[in-house]
């Protein structure tokens, strides 16, 4: 799953609640409305619209690069790796040598 796909993700969950929230007289029982203050409903309604609307233009932003346009994640660590350069390696530290006989 890539950014995109998370991003339109995001974007249907908040449009989701925006439309929820907006409409809620609607499909709510009166009961429901009764007890909830409508202040706060409304405040978050708009703050749901808010994050809609800047999850929209992150996904409108993210450029869609098509299936095998670049080198592969592990195609750039090969890469990485023949890069690096050996380190030198000091010949007291090495463990992997059997121990020399005690005199």
């Amino acid at each position: 799953m890539n950014s995109w796909t998370v991003r339109l993700g995001m974007v249907l969950l908040w449009l989701g609640t925006t439309l929820a929230l907006f409409t809620r007289e609607w499909w709510a029982p009166a009961n429901a409305l009764e007890r909830l203050d409508p202040a706060n409903l409304s405040f978050g309604a708009w703050v749901s619209l808010g994050l809609t609307l800047y999850n929209l233009v992150r996904l409108l932003m993210t450029p869609r690069t098509p299936r095998g346009s670049g080198p592969t994640f592990r195609e750039q660590l090969e890469a990485r790796r023949r890069k690096a350069v050996p380190e030198e390696r000091n010949p007291e530290l090495d463990f992997t040598r059997p121990a020399d006989p005690a005199p």
